[in-house]
């Protein structure tokens, strides 16, 4: 998986899944909501907002880690919010992006330490 300093996900550097991180969920609270600012087809650019995430304590917009296309919403974190702190970085990924061109993301190790240095 590669990272942003947003806190968000993508599978790939070409793309895949995407969400925000377990360590952005955790940080929200408990979620209670999501709305996608994006369609399936919608081609997006790099820090464009793509979904609203709200939790009890705060919201957020989750951004496109790269221009590319969405191919596929996940409908059930609409239906399930819960999903997203549940396993944010699995069932609870926010889209599916396709032809990202993506550069610069972190891979794991680095946003680890990028998390670390961040409080």
């Amino acid at each position: 998986m590669k990272y942003t300093t947003s806190h968000e996900w993508v599978e790939d550097e070409s793309g895949g899944r995407m969400g925000i991180t377990a360590y952005a969920a955790e940080a929200m609270g408990d979620i209670v909501f999501v709305e996608f600012l994006v369609a399936e087809g919608d081609r997006v650019e790099a820090g464009q907002a793509i979904a609203e995430v709200e939790s009890v304590k705060s919201s957020a917009q989750a951004y496109a880690p790269s221009e590319g296309f969405v191919e596929e919403l996940n409908r059930y974190v609409v239906d399930d919010p819960s999903l997203v702190n549940a396993d944010a970085e699995g069932e609870g990924h926010l889209l599916i992006l396709s032809g990202l061109k993506a550069e610069g993301l972190m891979d794991e190790e680095t946003y680890q330490t990028f998390c670390e240095n961040e409080g």
